[in-house]
């Protein structure tokens, strides 16, 4: 049996298991409507607990008690790599997505981190209605973000670097699809996931890790003795997606409710995750960790040079139109 059938075949299944062989919940006098969603990342980690009290319970107040969102999971019970493809089928209706683990479904979603503007921003310059026009043509319904202020840094078993030149021969996990820019710093990507990266740090198999600045597993500090304290790039890369039909099929007042909560959402949780960058720091910096700075022009390369790999990787995957049109839409040129 080759790939795709199998895939094809365990999504059936479990779809038959979190919908109950398939069923659509319906809002009644005595009953409210369901949303079954899952979570690209385990639940109860710090970097989704959010969504799993805040969020869920807006909905639940916003559609005074008529709409209800449970979620079955994360990537446990759909392989994150397969959720959003599941949720465009059907087979689920709502997916707290990352970009990254979607764009095989929404080519354009590798450009979302790329715009220079806040979500709630782009609800009111067209940003956020291309990006719903986007996901109907996939047959699905992209209620916004649930993340922001969230960047993509090096972390490193080296004490101290003073120069992006002390990067050459490092083995590095290049998280977020940056292995461009550690080629460009001479370093060697190593493929790792996040639940190797301690064994993998502890045993010497990597040098260091690109991570967000929020939302690390907190055993990484005992393996992790610097971080290069400057941005490599956006990790704002998380979504909320549902079934398009499933969306459609709610009343008007319960999309509503849907769509304020999302709006709403999306300030708190640029709060919340700043809050939780500076928590960790202060942590991190408590258990002997060293925030490296380089100098100016050393640390204006990392940030440059995130961005620019990133757009020469989104011409690949959308093409030279889809791309010149992303980069219309995002950065106005």
């Amino acid at each position: 049996m080759n790939k795709n059938a199998f895939s094809f075949i365990r999504a059936v299944v479990l779809g038959s298991l979190i919908l109950g062989g398939g069923s659509v919940s319906a809002a009644s006098p005595s009953k409210p409507a369901e949303i079954k969603a899952v979570l690209w990342i385990s639940p109860g980690r710090s970097i989704s607990k959010n969504v799993e009290t805040v969020f869920v319970d807006m909905v639940k107040k916003k559609s005074n008690g008529e709409l209800v969102i449970n979620i079955a999971g994360g990537p446990e019970v759909i392989p994150k790599t397969e959720q959003v493809q599941a949720c465009s089928d059907g087979i689920i209706d709502m997916v707290f997505a990352v970009t990254g683990e979607y764009h095989q479904v929404v080519p354009q979603v590798s450009a979302l981190h790329l715009s220079p503007t806040t979500p709630w921003a782009d609800r009111t310059n067209g940003i956020y209605d291309y990006w719903v026009n986007i996901h109907k043509k996939h047959k699905l319904y992209y209620l916004g973000r649930w993340n922001y202020d969230m960047n993509f840094v090096f972390h490193l078993r080296k004490k101290s670097i003073s120069s992006r030149s002390e990067f050459k021969g490092l083995k590095i996990a290049p998280t977020g699809r940056l292995d461009k820019v550690v080629e460009a710093l001479g370093g060697v990507n190593v493929e790792v996931g996040g639940r190797e990266m301690y064994g993998a740090m502890e045993k010497g198999l990597l040098d260091g890790y690109v991570w967000s600045d929020s939302g690390r597993l907190s055993s990484w500090k005992e393996v992790t003795k610097s971080v290069v304290d400057h941005p490599v790039l956006s990790a704002a890369t998380f979504t909320i997606v549902m079934n398009e039909k499933k969306f459609n099929s709610l009343p008007k007042h319960l999309q509503d409710a849907l769509t304020a909560a999302a709006a709403e959402y999306e300030p708190i949780m640029a709060k919340y995750y700043a809050d939780l960058k500076k928590k960790e720091e202060q942590e991190w910096k408590g258990a002997g960790i060293n925030f490296i700075k380089l100098s100016p022009e050393e640390g204006r390369w990392i940030t440059e040079s995130g961005p620019t790999f990133a757009w020469e990787m989104v011409k690949k995957i959308v093409g030279p139109e889809s791309y010149t049109q992303l980069r219309k839409v995002l950065l106005r040129q």
